[in-house]
């Protein structure tokens, strides 16, 4: 009993200490090691450099370097070819800490533990707290994985156990199902490989069924893997794809030199690595690393329509993706450059607000109503995220009353431009069903959209006084909005003669949303003549 207490717990602490680590190494190089990547990824082949480095850095975490690279990808920092090299090559990287778990290396697990236990628990010196904690961290994981073995050992010792396992020697198909289902309920990759290293040691599987374990596990990783990509989407999607058909394809290659090997006595893989071997474990090592690295060059030779399968994955929606808006927590102790880099973002998503009016004037609305729902939801995601960022920035401290004015100014700012979009698509909706129910009369469809051309005029006016703030653009505006009351006289006049009631109820709704409109885009220019004033008071006072 007590040998399967010490397997359970040496796995826990594998898996604690693995959870940690990663959490740990990345929040202690997470700006600095992205903004590396960002900056010193000229080519593919750095690319790939750096995915063996980011996947020795996280302890061969198969999520965190797809998410990384995602996150990339969002921000236009990395393009979608380099992101497949970059996940490709850190599956080869993680292949050092299967040779490191073959290591008999007790000792120096016991002082690492030691060392930066105390020094995390004292926090002292406090400037490496945090790389202390990654390696107290990865002491764990190395102290699970020597638990692991260590049990594994007197394992051997039962009759039950001997049982067990002949007749899994009579039986080859048992520990590749073994190797599958435990990598699906354990969904740790390198801890279903630490276990068959485990096995291997202790002589419970033979060289044949510790291969054929390994490969159920490629199997699982490659199954668990495809689970989850239908609750992800866009560049996320595309980078956890990465993960099936890397393992996918080494299960393929595993399996096949398997066959080739036992039924045609070809010297393929498992050949050349017993060559180099000393030991069964070093043998397995060996393979795992093969394996890792044929498929990681194979897919570096199809990078082109690895690239083509996953852009169609990401072609969800009828119209043009919006980019997620990206700002990074660090700068929010920074109200100044938090501001500027909202504002950046917010004149990102308005530039995208014409769109409903170029649909609404090429047909393109009237063919495919999904289109403006489409950007709608994408710009009320990506408004809603902003507005989650200001909250979280007013609660950070008391500022200086032309700061706090500032912020405020922003905040009133991104609710315009909230009720602005809100109104643009309803505004784009009603047009659209005036239209429909206007099919027998085209004079009148076509009189429609010159609601559309003049609110279209305003909202341009508007996007260049959000470009570049002047005096001259407000005015520009407000002498705009005044010209709109003759227009707004000839549809009263002369529409509603020759429009059902239900069609003058819609003809009314679109009116409200016409001037609400034009009141929001006005207000805009005046918050826009305060904030110059604001911020001219604010160079003043620095």
């Amino acid at each position: 009993m007590i040998s399967f207490a010490q397997f359970f717990a040496g796995f826990a602490f594998f898996l604690v200490g693995l959870k940690m680590f990663s959490t740990n190494l990345n929040q202690l190089t997470s700006l600095r090691f992205r903004k590396w990547i960002t900056q010193f990824t000229p080519n593919n082949f750095i690319a790939a450099v750096w995915g063996v480095l980011l996947s020795i850095l996280t302890a061969g975490n198969t999520y965190l370097t797809p998410f990384v690279c995602a996150g990339f990808q969002t921000v236009n920092a990395l393009s979608l070819r380099r992101s497949i090299h970059m996940i490709n090559w850190s599956r080869v990287g993680s292949c050092f800490y299967i040779y490191l778990a073959g290591f008999d290396i007790q000792i120096f697990i016991l002082f690492l533990i030691g060392v930066a236990g105390t020094s995390f628990a004292l926090s002292k010196p406090k400037r490496f707290s945090a790389l202390m904690a990654s390696v107290f961290a990865l002491g764990l994981v190395l102290f699970g994985i020597q638990e692991i073995k260590d049990s594994t050992k007197i394992m051997v010792a039962f009759d039950w156990f001997n049982t067990i396992v002949a007749f899994a020697n009579t039986h080859a198909s048992v520990a590749f199902l073994a190797g599958l289902i435990f990598k699906i309920i354990a969904q740790s990759f390198f801890g279903a490989l630490v276990v068959v290293l485990g096995l291997l040691d202790t002589n419970i599987f033979g060289i044949q069924q510790a291969l054929l374990f390994m490969y159920g596990v490629y199997l699982g990783e490659a199954v668990l893997k495809a689970l989850y990509l239908p609750i992800l989407k866009d560049a996320f999607k595309q980078a956890v794809c990465m993960l099936p058909i890397y393992y996918g394809i080494a299960f393929l290659l595993g399996i096949g030199d398997y066959i080739a090997e036992s039924y045609f006595d070809l010297p393929l893989l498992g050949y050349w690595a017993m060559k180099l071997s000393s030991s069964s474990k070093e043998f397995l090592a060996h393979v795992n690393f093969a394996l890792h690295l044929l498929t990681a060059l194979l897919i570096t030779a199809f990078a082109r329509p690895v690239e083509s399968f996953l852009k169609s994955l990401a072609s969800e929606g009828p119209g043009e993706h919006i980019r997620p808006v990206d700002i990074p927590s660090d700068v929010l102790d920074d109200p100044v450059i938090t501001m500027e880099m909202i504002s950046k973002e917010e004149m990102r998503l308005v530039r995208y607000l014409p769109a409903y009016h170029e649909n609404l004037r090429s047909g393109k609305a009237l063919i495919d109503d999904s289109m403006q729902e489409y950007l709608h939801d994408n710009l009320s995601r990506n408004f809603a995220t902003i507005r989650s960022i200001y909250a979280d920035l007013l609660h950070r401290g008391s500022y200086h009353s032309t700061i706090s004015a500032l912020i405020l100014s922003s905040i009133e700012r991104q609710n315009l431009l909230v009720n602005l979009e809100n109104n643009l698509f309803d505004f784009s909706q009603t047009i659209t069903s005036l239209q429909k129910a206007s099919v027998d009369d085209p004079d009148l469809r076509m009189r429609f959209l010159n609601f559309v051309e003049a609110l279209d005029v305003i909202l341009l006016s508007l996007l260049d006084l959000m470009d570049d703030p002047d005096p001259f653009r407000i005015e520009v505006i407000d002498a705009l909005t005044r010209e709109r009351e003759d227009l707004l006289k000839e549809v009263r006049d002369h529409f509603s003669e020759r429009l059902s009631m239900d069609q003058r109820v819609r003809l009314i709704r679109l009116i409200n949303l016409f001037e609400s409109s034009i009141w929001i885009m006005k207000r805009l220019a005046v918050l826009y003549a305060h904030r110059m004033q604001l911020a001219s008071g604010l160079e003043e006072g620095s």
